[in-house]
């Protein structure tokens, strides 16, 4: 999937983003974000959002709060279930744990044996 409308940052750069799904289903973000949206959706009951016009599903969230679906979840229960996570299988890192998955895709292309210039090609 491949976001072409692009944002545009404080130096009038415009930015695109993208996502390819991973070919080893556990773990492919794209698709664990999928697997939510079926639960969120089907198993747990949530009304779909109407697509119909954008006021109708504009304020849905993604990453919901516990009693709304148009409330983020908050920074604090996002970081708290970060930690509980990693600390869950012993992963101790000082680096923010909300943005550790930024890192990943670098940290498997250089595992793959990807010269620095070409991970960084593949950056901002």
């Amino acid at each position: 999937m491949m976001i072409t409308g692009g944002k545009t940052d404080q130096e009038h750069h415009i930015l695109y983003s993208g996502v390819i799904r991973h070919k080893n289903v556990h773990t492919c973000a794209f698709g664990a974000v999928g697997f939510y949206l079926f639960h969120r959706f089907h198993v747990k009951g949530e009304a779909f959002p109407d697509f119909t016009s954008n006021a109708n599903w504009f304020n849905v969230k993604l990453a919901r709060g516990s009693r709304s679906s148009e409330k983020s979840v908050t920074y604090n229960t996002q970081l708290t279930s970060g930690n509980n996570a990693f600390a869950a299988v012993g992963i101790n890192s000082v680096v923010k744990k909300t943005h550790l998955g930024c890192q990943a895709g670098a940290r498997e292309a250089a595992m793959a044996g990807l010269s620095h210039d070409h991970i960084r090609r593949l950056g901002r």
